[in-house]
């Protein structure tokens, strides 16, 4: 509550300053005006002239080296962070977070984050004691180790090392959070200029990126477990490995396959019922036009 405050009085100092600015413009334009008003009409081209030349090349320059910050680049930045939003929103609470209005809106999906947070670190702790155990392991073990294996356990190693301190940063400062200071915590720290004020822009891509940052972690530790075992049971067993791998994908994708054989069937039935419709009508077609030539002829006698 407090850094809330802090920036709603910044925002008020900067605002009531740019408030100033501007009627500090306006009176020496007010000032300018008069004064040009009062002079020749021969004077008055010149100066204009000089000043439309000088505000030219000033203008020219400031294009060239000054940012130039107006309406449109808010459009733009809130247009691409809307499709950046719904791109990332697919697999991360990108969107949830974009669509939460009140405060119980927040409070549920920071429970949520939690416990998946508390999840994904009892999983890497328990890859960690994995990687420990294989170790542990002599050279002269019954498991091989070979290059395959040493990338493997490396690589499952730092992954869970990072996702277990991803996981611990992110509790630490989340999960004491109260649901304001959770949603200011939460918010992208960048900021967009707009007619000269700043402001705090409303985006949770960067949150929702990191927050699944310690699942996708494990996810890494675990293929890299998942080819170590693979390796060394190939090594050791080859048939064994390629039956129950076989097995296992026949049953991830029985689904699928029971879907093909299905419509495999029903397209088949329509290819049969085709086939004999046209031998049905290609049996008739002699009788036709049979009868068609007796009709002729029974009309000519």
């Amino acid at each position: 509550m407090r850094l809330l405050r802090e920036l709603e009085e910044e925002e008020d100092v900067k605002r009531e300053k740019v408030a100033k600015k501007n009627e500090k413009k306006r009176q020496r334009t007010h000032i300018e005006e008069e004064g040009k008003a009062t002079q020749r009409p021969e004077e008055k081209t010149k100066q204009t002239v000089l000043e439309e030349k000088n505000t030219v090349t000033w203008k020219r320059i400031a294009l060239l080296l000054l940012p130039s910050y107006f309406s449109a680049p808010n459009l733009v930045t809130r247009t691409l962070t809307s499709k950046l939003c719904k791109f990332i929103g697919l697999f991360t609470i990108a969107s949830d977070l974009e669509e939460a209005i009140s405060n119980s809106d927040y409070e549920t999906i920071q429970q949520h984050v939690q416990n998946e947070w508390l999840k994904v670190g009892g999983l890497l702790v328990g890859l960690a004691a994995l990687e420990a155990a294989v170790f542990a392991l002599s050279p002269g073990s019954l498991f091989p180790i070979d290059s395959v294996a040493r990338v493997s356990v490396s690589g499952s190693s730092i992954s869970t090392g990072a996702g277990l301190l991803c996981d611990a940063c992110l509790l630490l400062r989340f999960s004491m959070a109260s649901v304001p200071v959770f949603k200011y915590r939460a918010q992208d720290t960048y900021e967009v200029h707009e007619n000269g004020s700043v402001r705090r822009t409303e985006s949770y891509v960067f949150f929702a990126l990191v927050a699944r940052l310690p699942l996708l972690l494990a996810a890494g530790s675990l293929l890299f477990i998942v080819a170590l075992l693979t390796d060394v049971a190939f090594k050791l067993s080859p048939l064994v490995v390629l039956a129950i791998v076989s097995l296992t994908t026949l049953m991830i994708c029985l689904q699928y396959i029971c879907w093909v054989l299905i419509w495999m069937v029903f397209g088949l039935s329509k290819v049969v019922g085709w086939i004999v419709l046209g031998l049905s009508k290609a049996a008739t077609l002699p009788m036709l036009v049979f009868k068609h030539i007796v009709a002729k002829t029974s009309q000519r006698t």
